[in-house]
């Protein structure tokens, strides 16, 4: 017996991203998988920190609110 799951997203835009870096400026950033916002906030290159700060204070808010942080 074969069980199918379905697995349907649940998430909200929070901002838009214009514009395109570099190869080379891509190429020398750090990947942050499941980093802690603190963590890429301390060790993150700048398309990191320029993402965390686009992270409006609501999602903060509500993630920690439902202990996801």
């Amino acid at each position: 017996m074969t069980k199918t799951y379905t697995f349907r997203p649940n998430y909200e835009i929070v901002d838009l991203f214009q514009g395109v870096r570099p190869i080379p400026e891509l190429a020398e950033e750090v990947g942050m998988y499941s980093a802690t916002s603190d963590f890429v906030e301390r060790h993150g290159g700048p398309i990191s920190r320029d993402i965390l700060k686009r992270i409006p204070d609501w999602y903060y808010d509500e993630t920690s609110s439902k202990n996801l942080n």
